[in-house]
């Protein structure tokens, strides 16, 4: 333990000396500064402050936003943060394991007891999906909300419509869970299993073998050239023109692994690993972000950018937000 405490430390360290060399390098030959040109605040889980474990983040129509935890569902403002409670005596005391905001204003919960709808101040389960484990949710140009995960040793994907529900999988062909979704570009469905990858739709259903086991949520988006990029252990999978690769890296990069990723209005590419802080990919320069940089913490346990443009990342010990232009720094607790 005291070894691996070491390493993790020399790793830090290198990454902040290289980030530094390459920030200086990237504002001598471009205009763009990477992380430098966003504004960071911090809210960090000490002293009483802070909401705990942030799980999965979302926005909802009305601006707000909605933040998991382990115990508990949360609406914050950026400023204040208060519980949701319900009368039909609902909670989320085993903890919600994935959020989505719908077009119609609806915020949809994943949960380890299946998926609830919320609108109005009124949530409802959905009943046919009491037995799913939820790990994501998508929604359509139509308004059908997709969910995966697993149920009963399957991986299960199911679509939600007013005209009713349908489920794929519980025959074992999406392998024992769906870890997450993504819906790409061209508005196809990105399907990830523990360990392939399906591009949903239509007759032929294309798989590719992931290079390493996937086995977190939220771990899938897409690069500016359209290639699917999927975070994994010790690499980040690459899919693109029907086949998969691996997105190219610096090598101190091998040990990390990789448990987010995100990729943003502006092209960048952010990756959240699971004890080294945050990778940040835009035009070719790479840049990390730790806790020598301010991160509250260096184990990134979800990804999200509001519709203002400002991305959230919540870690163990606490949640950050990063937003452009850059404005004067904050850090502070959460208010209750």
């Amino acid at each position: 333990m005291f070894q691996a405490s070491i390493a993790r430390a020399f790793l830090l360290a290198a990454m902040a000396v290289w980030t530094a060399m390459a920030t200086t390098a990237a504002a001598a030959s471009s205009p763009s500064l990477g992380m430098a040109q966003y504004a960071h605040r911090a809210w960090r889980n000490v002293d009483g402050y802070g909401l705990g474990t942030v799980i999965a983040i979302a926005q909802t129509t009305d601006g707000y936003m909605w933040l998991a935890t382990p115990t508990e569902l949360l609406r914050f403002d950026g400023v204040r943060r208060v519980p949701a409670r319900f009368a039909t005596g609902i909670t989320f005391d085993e903890g919600a394991r994935s959020l989505k905001g719908g077009r119609d204003g609806t915020l949809w919960i994943g949960t380890s007891r299946g998926l609830f709808a919320l609108k109005n101040g009124s949530i409802q389960p959905e009943e046919l999906l009491g037995d799913m484990n939820v790990n994501a949710i998508d929604e359509d140009s139509d308004e059908t909300i997709w969910v995966a995960g697993a149920s009963r040793g399957n991986g299960i994907l199911c679509a939600i419509r007013t005209s009713g529900n349908e489920c794929h999988g519980r025959d074992g062909s999406f392998g024992p869970e769906i870890v997450t979704l993504h819906r790409d570009r061209t508005h196809a469905l990105w399907v990830v299993g523990v360990q392939r990858a399906w591009k949903w739709g239509g007759k032929a259903v294309p798989s590719f073998a992931l290079p390493a086991r996937a086995d977190v949520v939220r771990s899938v988006t897409e690069m500016p050239d359209g290639a699917i990029v999927i975070g994994l252990r010790g690499q980040v999978a690459r899919i693109a023109n029907d086949r998969i690769d691996t997105l190219a890296l610096p090598a101190w990069t091998r040990d990390l692994a990789f448990d987010k990723a995100l990729r943003t209005r502006d092209d960048s590419l952010w990756l959240g690993t699971a004890d080294t802080g945050l990778l940040h990919l835009d035009a070719g320069q790479l840049e990390s972000f730790a806790t020598p940089n301010g991160l509250s913490g260096d184990k990134i346990l979800d990804l999200f950018e509001d519709r203002e443009g400002s991305v959230w990342v919540s870690t163990s010990r606490g949640l950050d937000q990063f937003r452009l232009p850059r404005l004067p720094i904050e850090e502070r607790g959460l208010q209750s």
